[in-house]
């Protein structure tokens, strides 16, 4: 013999019940653990990989750019050598591509002069003070990293104009134009060089351009077809988009302009 209890059965059970029991089944299995940001593996895969040093290192750089963002606000982490060796370790653990340029220890050594107590590249100017402090290396190459990723970017995008802009700039600065102490006398007559390529490249693409343009609008005006010279075009790194809208322009202007003269001929005509 049955009985019935008063109240709600325990299939339907209270709505805290319920709730508890929805959101059991929105959770399911417990959720995998994500990659750290930039890496290939876990956090923990990386602890593990880095021989259990990753929580130490990842610690030591953030006291460090405390440290140092005190002592100056304007402090770069880009352009500090030590914080990049940091943090190549860290990513490398992570399994992150990223690996920033670093200056080795070897090729710096400790020089008072005019400028102060620093680290200076070596080389055979040094003692002249023709060589870069380690300082002014840092920030040329962080300039340099931004152009290389810009020639790269131009490069999978298959913008020859764009890659050729980036590598000039490139090229200026490693021919002595941020610093004429850069490099060695030969490495600055070969980006000298080659920086003149880039601008002639820029050059000649510009003036094939200018001249299929002039085609392009010739066959038009004779009702012929276009396709083939626009692909051209296009392939010097002309923008199709940008004629078509000049044209249309042209067009309106011309239309407004020849209402303007039928209205005037109506009101000459009415006079």
């Amino acid at each position: 013999m049955g009985f019935n209890l008063p109240g709600k059965s325990i299939q339907s059970g209270t709505s805290g019940h319920r709730s508890a029991l929805k959101l059991v089944e929105t959770i399911g299995t417990p959720r995998k653990p994500s990659n750290a940001y930039g890496g290939d593996r876990t956090w923990e895969q990386g602890q593990k990989d880095s021989g259990g040093t990753l929580n130490d290192t990842t610690k030591q750089q953030r006291a460090y750019e405390k440290e140092m963002k005190a002592n100056d606000p304007k402090w770069n982490k880009r352009d500090d050598n030590d914080w990049k060796k940091r943090q190549n370790k860290i990513n490398a653990s992570l399994g992150s591509s990223k690996v920033y340029d670093t200056i080795d220890d070897k090729k710096t050594v400790t020089q008072t002069d005019s400028r102060g107590t620093n680290e200076v590249m070596k080389g055979l100017g040094r003692k002249n003070e023709k060589t870069l402090l380690e300082s002014e290396k840092q920030a040329e190459n962080t300039k340099r990293d931004g152009l290389d990723d810009e020639i790269d970017k131009a490069k999978e995008n298959e913008n020859l104009d764009e890659r050729d802009i980036a590598q000039g700039k490139l090229r200026e600065s490693q021919a002595g134009g941020d610093d004429k102490y850069t490099g060695t006398v030969v490495s600055r007559k070969v980006a000298k060089v080659r920086g003149a390529i880039n601008k002639k490249q820029l050059s000649m693409r510009e003036n094939k351009r200018n001249r299929l343009e002039k085609r392009i609008t010739k066959r038009k005006e004779k009702g012929k077809n276009t396709d083939k010279l626009e692909k051209r075009y296009e392939k010097k790194g002309g923008d199709l988009s940008k004629t078509k809208n000049s044209e249309n322009n042209s067009t309106t202007t011309e239309t407004k302009g020849n209402k303007d003269l039928t209205k005037n001929g109506n009101k000459t005509t009415f006079l």
